[in-house]
């Protein structure tokens, strides 16, 4: 019976429009060679949810906490929500140590 319900869930899966087409595009022009890296480590954060907010103060597609990164992005920090913003934060931040 599992076997069934993974399968139509699978299934399903495969014929739902994404919420929000334009995120990979955006993804792929900041990450480049990480970009299905980085759709899986933001869907993993915030199933590529703009607006999404944790309980630990992180926000946006790429979850970005606020008692690290809001004095650093004090100039952006009130776009965060904003899709192509959320993104490039998150790659600064992803590349931070390279």
């Amino acid at each position: 019976m599992w076997l069934y319900l993974w399968l139509l869930l699978d299934w399903c899966g495969l014929h739902a429009e994404p919420p929000h087409p334009e995120i990979p595009a955006v993804v792929e022009e900041y990450f480049v060679e990480e970009t299905s890296r980085a759709l899986g480590v933001f869907w993993c954060e915030s199933l590529h949810n703009p607006r999404a907010v944790s309980r630990t103060n992180d926000f946006g597609i790429g979850q970005i906490n606020s008692d690290y990164w809001s004095e650093i992005y004090d100039h952006i920090w009130d776009q965060r929500y904003d899709i192509e913003t959320n993104i490039k934060m998150s790659h600064r931040i992803w590349t931070w140590g390279e």
